[in-house]
Protein backbone atom coordinates (compact mmCIF):
# COMPACT_ATOMS: atom_id res chain seq x y z
CA UNK A 1 0.00 0.00 0.00
CA UNK A 2 1.13 3.42 -0.79
CA UNK A 3 2.52 5.37 1.87
CA UNK A 4 0.87 8.83 2.34
CA UNK A 5 3.47 11.59 2.60
CA UNK A 6 2.04 14.71 4.82
CA UNK A 7 1.71 17.99 2.95
CA UNK A 8 2.97 21.24 4.84
CA UNK A 9 -0.80 22.20 4.45
CA UNK A 10 -1.81 19.37 6.51
CA UNK A 11 0.83 20.07 8.88
CA UNK A 12 0.10 23.67 9.64
CA UNK A 13 -3.67 22.47 10.15
CA UNK A 14 -2.58 20.85 13.48
CA UNK A 15 -0.12 23.68 14.80
CA UNK A 16 -0.93 26.19 16.88
CA UNK A 17 -2.36 29.52 15.87
CA UNK A 18 -3.10 33.21 18.31
CA UNK A 19 -6.58 34.35 17.11
CA UNK A 20 -6.69 37.82 18.37
CA UNK A 21 -7.02 37.49 22.05
CA UNK A 22 -7.46 33.65 21.91
CA UNK A 23 -4.79 30.80 21.67
CA UNK A 24 -5.62 27.80 19.91
CA UNK A 25 -3.86 24.69 19.92
CA UNK A 26 -4.84 23.80 16.12
CA UNK A 27 -6.40 25.39 13.40
CA UNK A 28 -9.39 23.41 13.25
CA UNK A 29 -12.88 25.08 13.55
CA UNK A 30 -15.76 23.71 14.80
CA UNK A 31 -18.19 25.70 12.59
CA UNK A 32 -21.72 26.92 14.72
CA UNK A 33 -24.73 24.39 14.12
CA UNK A 34 -28.21 25.48 14.93
CA UNK A 35 -29.61 22.72 16.89
CA UNK A 36 -32.89 23.29 18.06
CA UNK A 37 -32.79 21.10 21.46
CA UNK A 38 -33.06 23.54 23.72
CA UNK A 39 -35.92 22.29 26.96
CA UNK A 40 -37.96 24.45 28.64
CA UNK A 41 -37.62 28.18 29.50
CA UNK A 42 -35.10 27.60 26.08
CA UNK A 43 -32.52 26.58 28.30
CA UNK A 44 -29.80 24.44 26.49
CA UNK A 45 -30.97 21.00 26.88
CA UNK A 46 -29.04 18.69 29.54
CA UNK A 47 -26.27 16.80 26.82
CA UNK A 48 -25.38 20.69 25.36
CA UNK A 49 -22.41 19.95 27.95
CA UNK A 50 -21.37 16.54 26.54
CA UNK A 51 -22.06 17.56 22.96
CA UNK A 52 -19.23 20.06 22.90
CA UNK A 53 -17.33 18.34 25.33
CA UNK A 54 -16.74 15.78 22.87
CA UNK A 55 -15.30 18.21 20.35
CA UNK A 56 -12.83 19.86 22.64
CA UNK A 57 -9.86 18.77 20.22
CA UNK A 58 -11.26 21.09 17.71
CA UNK A 59 -9.10 24.37 17.82
CA UNK A 60 -12.09 26.27 18.62
CA UNK A 61 -15.49 25.72 18.82
CA UNK A 62 -18.43 28.07 17.84
CA UNK A 63 -21.55 27.36 19.69
CA UNK A 64 -24.91 27.04 18.27
CA UNK A 65 -27.12 30.20 17.60
CA UNK A 66 -28.39 31.79 20.75
CA UNK A 67 -30.32 34.44 21.38
CA UNK A 68 -29.77 37.48 23.10
CA UNK A 69 -33.17 38.15 24.25
CA UNK A 70 -36.90 36.78 24.12
CA UNK A 71 -37.58 39.06 21.47
CA UNK A 72 -34.64 38.22 19.13
CA UNK A 73 -35.53 34.21 18.89
CA UNK A 74 -36.46 33.58 15.49
CA UNK A 75 -36.37 29.59 14.97
CA UNK A 76 -37.97 27.03 17.66
CA UNK A 77 -36.46 25.57 20.62
CA UNK A 78 -32.92 27.36 20.27
CA UNK A 79 -31.53 28.48 23.75
CA UNK A 80 -31.02 31.57 25.03
CA UNK A 81 -28.59 33.62 27.12
CA UNK A 82 -30.37 36.12 28.62
CA UNK A 83 -32.06 34.42 31.70
CA UNK A 84 -29.65 33.09 35.27
CA UNK A 85 -30.92 29.92 34.52
CA UNK A 86 -29.84 29.52 31.01
CA UNK A 87 -26.31 31.40 31.72
CA UNK A 88 -26.19 28.67 34.65
CA UNK A 89 -25.99 26.20 31.89
CA UNK A 90 -23.91 28.02 29.57
CA UNK A 91 -21.26 28.19 32.02
CA UNK A 92 -20.92 24.52 32.95
CA UNK A 93 -20.88 23.66 28.82
CA UNK A 94 -17.80 26.27 28.53
CA UNK A 95 -16.58 24.95 31.47
CA UNK A 96 -16.72 21.33 30.53
CA UNK A 97 -15.10 22.48 27.11
CA UNK A 98 -12.11 24.11 29.14
CA UNK A 99 -11.69 21.06 31.29
CA UNK A 100 -11.36 19.09 28.24
CA UNK A 101 -8.31 21.65 26.95
CA UNK A 102 -10.71 23.33 24.46
CA UNK A 103 -11.99 26.62 23.88
CA UNK A 104 -15.35 27.80 23.32
CA UNK A 105 -17.12 30.85 22.38
CA UNK A 106 -20.73 31.06 22.11
CA UNK A 107 -22.28 32.73 18.87
CA UNK A 108 -25.07 35.20 19.73
CA UNK A 109 -27.84 36.23 17.31
CA UNK A 110 -30.67 38.89 17.07
CA UNK A 111 -33.01 37.17 13.84
CA UNK A 112 -34.87 40.78 13.50
CA UNK A 113 -36.84 40.22 10.47
CA UNK A 114 -35.85 36.74 10.05
CA UNK A 115 -38.69 35.64 13.11
CA UNK A 116 -41.67 35.24 13.33
CA UNK A 117 -44.88 36.59 14.95
CA UNK A 118 -45.18 33.33 16.94
CA UNK A 119 -41.64 33.94 19.14
CA UNK A 120 -42.59 37.43 19.89
CA UNK A 121 -44.48 38.77 22.95
CA UNK A 122 -48.20 38.80 22.49
CA UNK A 123 -47.84 38.19 19.25
CA UNK A 124 -46.01 41.25 17.83
CA UNK A 125 -44.15 41.92 14.95
CA UNK A 126 -40.38 41.71 15.62
CA UNK A 127 -37.90 44.90 14.77
CA UNK A 128 -35.98 45.42 12.04
CA UNK A 129 -33.96 48.38 10.12
CA UNK A 130 -36.32 48.39 7.70
CA UNK A 131 -40.38 47.21 6.96
CA UNK A 132 -39.06 44.86 4.71
CA UNK A 133 -40.11 40.75 4.94
CA UNK A 134 -37.47 38.36 4.83
CA UNK A 135 -38.12 36.13 1.80
CA UNK A 136 -37.22 33.42 3.61
CA UNK A 137 -39.84 31.05 5.95
CA UNK A 138 -38.15 29.95 9.42
CA UNK A 139 -38.72 27.03 11.78
CA UNK A 140 -41.34 27.43 14.18
CA UNK A 141 -41.90 23.85 15.38
CA UNK A 142 -43.44 20.70 14.94
CA UNK A 143 -41.60 20.54 11.45
CA UNK A 144 -43.50 23.28 9.99
CA UNK A 145 -41.91 26.54 8.77
CA UNK A 146 -43.91 30.30 8.78
CA UNK A 147 -43.37 33.17 6.46
CA UNK A 148 -40.60 35.67 7.80
CA UNK A 149 -42.07 39.30 8.92
CA UNK A 150 -42.23 42.35 7.61
CA UNK A 151 -40.47 44.32 10.43
CA UNK A 152 -41.80 46.75 12.78
CA UNK A 153 -39.34 49.91 12.28
CA UNK A 154 -38.33 51.40 15.86
CA UNK A 155 -38.71 54.98 16.48
CA UNK A 156 -34.99 57.18 17.31
CA UNK A 157 -36.93 56.97 21.30
CA UNK A 158 -37.38 53.01 21.04
CA UNK A 159 -33.51 52.56 20.18
CA UNK A 160 -32.10 52.93 23.22
CA UNK A 161 -34.44 51.07 25.03
CA UNK A 162 -33.99 48.32 22.98
CA UNK A 163 -30.36 48.40 23.38
CA UNK A 164 -30.32 48.82 26.99
CA UNK A 165 -32.79 45.76 27.15
CA UNK A 166 -30.36 43.80 25.41
CA UNK A 167 -27.04 45.13 26.83
CA UNK A 168 -28.55 44.27 30.55
CA UNK A 169 -29.36 40.67 29.40
CA UNK A 170 -25.71 40.08 27.77
CA UNK A 171 -23.59 41.28 30.86
CA UNK A 172 -24.10 37.93 32.96
CA UNK A 173 -22.87 35.81 29.77
CA UNK A 174 -20.25 37.90 29.30
CA UNK A 175 -19.15 36.84 32.81
CA UNK A 176 -19.67 33.35 32.01
CA UNK A 177 -18.03 32.69 28.34
CA UNK A 178 -16.44 34.42 25.30
CA UNK A 179 -18.87 35.31 22.44
CA UNK A 180 -19.14 36.10 19.24
CA UNK A 181 -21.68 38.13 17.04
CA UNK A 182 -23.49 36.07 14.56
CA UNK A 183 -24.31 38.68 12.00
CA UNK A 184 -25.01 37.07 8.41
CA UNK A 185 -28.57 35.86 6.88
CA UNK A 186 -29.85 39.22 7.72
CA UNK A 187 -29.33 38.67 11.35
CA UNK A 188 -27.77 40.88 14.26
CA UNK A 189 -26.24 43.98 12.38
CA UNK A 190 -26.21 42.23 9.01
CA UNK A 191 -29.86 44.63 7.92
CA UNK A 192 -27.92 47.73 8.92
CA UNK A 193 -25.37 47.08 6.97
CA UNK A 194 -26.32 45.66 3.53
CA UNK A 195 -28.49 48.62 1.05
CA UNK A 196 -31.63 46.24 0.17
CA UNK A 197 -32.61 46.16 3.65
CA UNK A 198 -31.26 49.49 5.26
CA UNK A 199 -33.45 51.72 3.71
CA UNK A 200 -34.26 54.06 6.57
CA UNK A 201 -32.07 56.58 8.71
CA UNK A 202 -33.18 55.94 12.12
CA UNK A 203 -30.80 53.61 13.41
CA UNK A 204 -28.01 55.74 11.20
CA UNK A 205 -28.96 58.95 13.22
CA UNK A 206 -29.32 57.27 16.99
CA UNK A 207 -25.59 57.40 17.95
CA UNK A 208 -24.66 60.70 16.30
Amino acid sequence: MPQKIPTRASAVLFEPIRAGALQLDNRIVMAPLTRSRAGPGLVPGSLAAEYYRQRAYAGLIVSEATQVSAQAQGYADTPGCYTPAQVAVWRCETDAVHANGGTIVVQLWHRRRVSHTRFQQCGEVPVGPSAIQARIKTFIGDRNKGEGATADVPSRDDIPRISARDNTALNPMMDAATVYVGGAHSYTDYPMLEQTTELVTALETATE
